[in-house]
Order: structure tokens, then sequence, then C-alpha cells
């Protein structure tokens, strides 16, 4: 029997994520066992869309705004130890500084969601045993494995998605919306990154369309070749009519 998931709290903060995830693993269990060439067992069928939508959301990476709330912490303790060097209270200079260090560490850690990177910060300042900053690799090492089991448990749904899709009925994908939004998406991510994964080339002066040129359109065709992608329910048409034989005159 499938696992009833808990409903989403109305504030999400950095302790309900990890809640929530704890939750997304429990239920998400069988993902364990299943191989995407089977289908989806038909208990796990309906919590699909909620599973999805709570594994995104706590892979998802930090707001600007919680992650500067996170490291002002950080940089209170460090310059509690001497660690860093700030002007003092009301100086002009002070903010102008924290933001630099704020701008800094988020240009490396930009991809941890608030939850994971509030763990990998304490653990960091409760071992921290030098008379220096602790550089963002430090921090890092404490968030490298929390974030690589939330992406590849989102990755493993995904794929889920898409074969429980396949396996529904025709006429059940076709009156599904929601299912063919979130194809739609996923397909529209995927053309996103192979065309921004195409290698560069200079603009010809005798293309006039801004950005565009023989080669780059070549370039994106090609990174898409070998690369299948599935079709939304809501465009795919119902298999032609077998033709009948013609009456012999």
């Amino acid at each position: 029997m499938s696992q009833a998931l808990a409903p989403l709290p109305a504030k999400i903060t950095a302790l309900s994520l990890t809640t929530i995830a704890a939750d997304v693993e429990s239920c998400a269990g069988w993902l364990e066992s299943w191989m995407p060439s089977d289908p989806v067992p038909t208990e796990h069928l309906a919590d699909l869309p909620a599973l999805l939508e709570r594994a995104a959301l706590v892979a998802r990476p930090a707001s600007f705004e919680a992650f500067a709330m996170l490291m002002d912490r950080f940089i209170r303790w460090a310059e509690r130890h001497n660690l860093a060097k700030l002007p003092p209270v009301g100086n002009d200079k002070r903010e102008d500084e924290i933001a630099d260090i704020v701008a800094d560490y988020h240009a490396t850690l930009n991809d941890l969601p608030a939850d994971i990177l509030d763990a990998a910060l304490r653990a960091t300042m409760a071992g921290h045993g030098y008379r220096n900053l602790p550089m963002p690799g430090d921090i890092r090492k404490h968030a490298t494995e929390g974030l690589a089991q939330r992406v590849k448990l989102l990755r493993r749904l995904e794929t889920a998605a898409l074969v429980a899709g396949r396996q529904r009925p025709h006429h059940d994908r076709r009156a599904d919306p929601e299912t063919g939004k979130a194809m739609f998406a996923m397909v529209k991510q995927a053309l996103a990154q192979a065309v921004a994964d195409a290698p560069k080339v200079e603009r010809r002066s005798d293309d006039d369309r801004e950005g565009s040129t023989p080669e780059t359109r070549r370039a994106a065709l090609d990174a898409l070749k070998g690369r299948s992608f599935p079709v939304p329910p809501c465009m795919r048409s119902a298999p032609p009519a077998e033709a009948q034989p013609q009456a012999a005159e």
C-alpha cells in the first residue's frame, strides 16, 4: 500500500524542507527496486505528481534572500572568532564588505537548497579548526552527498512520470491536461539545454537575424540528433484508421 504524503506547510522554511525531503524519500522507497523498463506500480500512479512536485521543491536552490540570511549568521560567527576583519558597526563600508563576501560565496554555492546550505554551514562552523575564514569548498564538502541524493531522486521520479504517462490508456492521457503540461515543460527544458550546449560560432555579416546564423542553427540541430523526446499527451493524435479495401467493379 502506498504511504500517504504529508500536506505541504503554508510557509516553506529550511526546517520544513528537511521534513518534506524525508517524507518524499520515504514515500518513494519503491523506486529502489523499480526499473524504467517496468510499468509504474498501479498503487503509486496517483501519488506521482505530488511526489514530483515535492522532489523538485526540495532540490531547488535557495533564493538569494535565504542565502544572504544564512550567510549573515556565518559572517557574525567568523567575526566573533576573529576570522573575518570587518569595519565596525556604523561604518559605511561595513555593509559593502559583507555584501561582497555574500556575493563571493553565492557564486560557488548558489545551487544548494536552503536546508542543505544551513546544515553545511553549521557543520563547517562546528568543525573548523583554523584561524582563517572557511572557503566555499569547505562548506560544499558538507553538502555534496545530500544534494546528489535529492537530484538523483528527482531524476528517478521524472523518469517514472514519463513511463506512467506512456502506460495510461490513450483516451486518459488526452483527457489529462496537467500531464500534458508537465511533459511539454520537460521537452522544452531539454530543448533549451541542447541549444545551450551547442558550440558558439561568430555571427556572419550577411545574416540579418540577431543571434542567428546558419552555423548556430546547424550546431543546434546537430546537438539534438540522437536525442528522443516524449510527445506531450495533448499533442498526440489517434492512430490512422486502416484503409478499407475497395469493392471490385
